[in-house]
């Protein structure tokens, strides 16, 4: 257990204050606050660029889908491509 100090306030004194442990009580109150102060800005950065990130892969797909690029898009007929011109690479 901590010591707590009991002051009497006196009205006509200047500057006198109650010291009642509460310098403890406010440090780790203000040192809790400015913590979270700290965590607000890093998580609403972190949702931000998270946002962003899925806000371009879905412009990027509805550009490929326009586009008829991508993935997703390929046909038989290219795949069909693709395997003959394989084969005659292999067999040279």
């Amino acid at each position: 257990m901590q010591k707590q100090h009991i002051s009497l306030l006196i009205f006509r004194a200047n500057g006198a204050y109650v010291n009642c442990g509460i310098k403890w009580v406010t440090h780790s109150m203000l040192r809790a606050v400015n913590n979270m102060m700290l965590d607000m800005p890093a998580a609403i950065a972190r949702k931000y660029y998270q946002d962003r990130l899925m806000r371009q892969i879905k412009r990027k797909k509805e550009k490929g889908k326009r586009k008829k690029t991508g993935k997703g898009w390929h046909t038989k007929k290219k795949y069909n491509l693709t395997r003959t011109l394989r084969k005659k690479t292999k067999n040279k």
